[in-house]
């Protein structure tokens, strides 16, 4: 994997990328220490996921996913990361790609429950169960 593999990612592939970084996401639950050798590039590949804007919302919130699997898995692991190529910390990282998400809100109506994207709510469950 490269970096430059996020900005690859197109709606022909997007749903077997998905499945791919989904069955990484579980991964990382079970077994961390997995990920140890290549952390810095796995860190990176899955924050340029997040990240890029032009790619499937459901493929973008399953790598934010793994980023917090990880640092919920093996705290230490994920301190120590330093993606590879972004120059800064996995925890910054992470954080900053966190709130960019959050800051993605489209229109607003006067409902809150009609706001969230049903993806939204269904990973919002997924995270509280």
């Amino acid at each position: 994997m490269s970096i430059s593999d996020a900005a690859a990612v197109n709606a022909a592939n997007a749903s077997k990328t998905a499945e791919m970084v989904e069955i990484l996401a579980e991964l990382v639950c079970i077994c961390p220490r997995f990920f140890r050798p290549q952390i810095n590039d796995f860190c990176a590949v899955m924050v340029n996921l997040a990240r890029e804007a032009s790619i499937d919302d459901n493929l973008r919130q399953i790598a934010l996913e793994w980023l917090v699997s990880l640092a919920e898995a093996k705290p230490a692991l994920a301190r120590k990361a330093q993606p590879t190529g972004l120059g800064m910390s996995f925890s910054r990282a992470t954080f900053e790609t966190c709130f960019a998400m959050l800051l993605e809100v489209g229109p607003l109506s006067s409902s809150p429950a009609s706001r969230a994207s049903p993806a939204s709510r269904a990973s919002c469950t997924m995270l509280a169960g």
